[in-house]
């Protein structure tokens, strides 16, 4: 004999799990609250601001450097000791673009 359909909707106790029910739940936690004063305030934005500033000036020194070399390589002879033609390093410019804003996104 197969369940029925009041045994599947009910727990172990025997209490039925509907819609109605679950709209009567009520939640009881509260998001944790940190009072501060304002000079331990101060003092905790001045420790994040010189543990991270440093850390995302070089991450952006470096993106913007990667994203000049490109150019510059060209000036220096890339397309001819690779020897490309036609509109190849255009092709290599794309791809590089398109996999470098894909995987810059998520870093940011």
């Amino acid at each position: 004999m197969s369940p029925s359909l009041s045994d599947i909707m009910s727990d172990k106790n025997g209490v039925m799990l509907g819609a109605t029910d679950l709209s009567k739940i009520q939640s009881t936690q509260q998001p944790a609250q940190v009072n501060l004063g304002p000079e331990r305030e101060r003092k905790l934005w001045r420790k994040i601001d010189v543990r991270l500033l440093p850390m995302i000036s070089f991450m952006y020194l470096f993106s913007f450097m990667d994203r000049g070399n490109i150019g510059n390589a060209k000036l220096e002879g890339l397309v001819t000791q690779l020897h490309l033609t036609g509109s190849q390093f255009n092709t290599a410019l794309s791809v590089f673009f398109i996999s470098y804003s894909l995987f810059d996104f998520p870093a940011k």
